[in-house]
């Protein structure tokens, strides 16, 4: 069970947060030290963060037109949902139950794609943004039986243009 931050330690890590850029950006290490608390907390909660405005900003321009749920995991970086629907004016995120992977299946078919590339178990901080762009782009570019050989890119493409 992981230790819940205190309201105070919140703002402060917030405060942070808001100031990247501005300023001799602070190591987490260092942030941690600084509000008392171990630095893969200060991680943890920049991903909780992160998530829900990555989600946002990819997806804003669809939110009318075809984006009406999402179903996402149970992980941490999306305890705030709530800025996804009021982001995206209105999509219904939805939670997967716990061990029930098939009701997530694209995501899970498409973490087993993935592994053709990366194995289970490799270092994330070794792969290089190219490799990882490279990656996308061939599986957004593979033919898949469930779209009648069609392409996620071509049938992404054939419903938003």
């Amino acid at each position: 069970m992981t230790k819940q931050l205190t309201s105070k330690q919140r703002y402060l890590l917030f405060v942070e947060h808001q100031n990247r850029g501005t300023r001799k950006e602070k190591t987490e290490k260092e942030i941690a030290a600084e509000i008392g608390v171990h630095p893969s907390t200060v991680s943890r909660e920049y991903r909780r963060n992160a998530m829900p405005k990555a989600v946002v900003r990819l997806l804003y321009a669809y939110r009318l037109t075809g984006v009406l749920t999402i179903t996402t995991d149970n992980g941490g970086e999306f305890a705030d949902h709530k800025t996804i629907t009021k982001g995206l004016k209105g999509v219904v995120v939805y939670f997967a139950d716990y061990y029930c992977s098939w009701q997530k299946g694209l995501v899970e078919n498409t973490n087993k794609l993935i592994r053709q590339y990366i194995p289970k178990g490799s270092d994330f901080s070794s792969l290089t943004p190219k490799f990882i762009r490279e990656i996308r782009i061939k599986l957004n570019k593979r033919p898949r039986e469930k779209l009648n050989y069609s392409t996620p890119v071509a049938e992404f493409f054939s419903h938003f243009s």
